[in-house]
């Protein structure tokens, strides 16, 4: 199990990894005070991939960041620059439903992650089937 506590009471993430899946923790993308850690899974006779798990409080948490996307976009600039495929995973707190998505955050996490060339696998369509670019799931 890898984890990041709040440094407060509550809150963190957390990801288990099983025992025969090569992992190691990266802490050179982990940015204080996001909660979100970062892994790169090691696959033989291959180059890997970069896995970010993210919390990010509601607007009406006391925890909220409202520096939250610039520091997400900064990290993703780093891991792309990597050469590896990243896989960000997580709860953003963002609704993304059509009629609710005109906020201003909203547009900007949107945009991010088509400036990273992130494809969200949610709502699933079409199935997991031939992936073969980042993704958010």
């Amino acid at each position: 199990m890898f984890q990041m506590d709040r440094e407060s009471k509550g809150g963190g993430v957390a990801v288990y990894a099983k025992n025969d899946i090569s992992v190691i923790r990266r802490t050179d993308l982990e940015i204080e005070g996001v909660e979100g850690l970062w892994l790169e899974i090691i696959l033989p006779k291959s180059r890997g991939f970069l896995v970010g798990t993210f919390y990010r409080p509601p607007d009406s948490s006391k925890y909220h960041d409202k520096d939250f996307l610039p520091k997400l976009d900064s990290v993703l600039d780093i891991a792309t620059v990597l050469g590896k495929e990243v896989v960000l995973t997580g709860d953003f707190n963002y609704d993304l439903l059509p009629a609710k998505s005109k906020t201003q955050d909203c547009k900007q996490l949107k945009n991010l992650f088509k400036v990273s060339i992130l494809n969200s696998l949610l709502p699933i369509q079409q199935g997991l089937h031939n992936i073969h670019h980042p993704c958010l799931i």
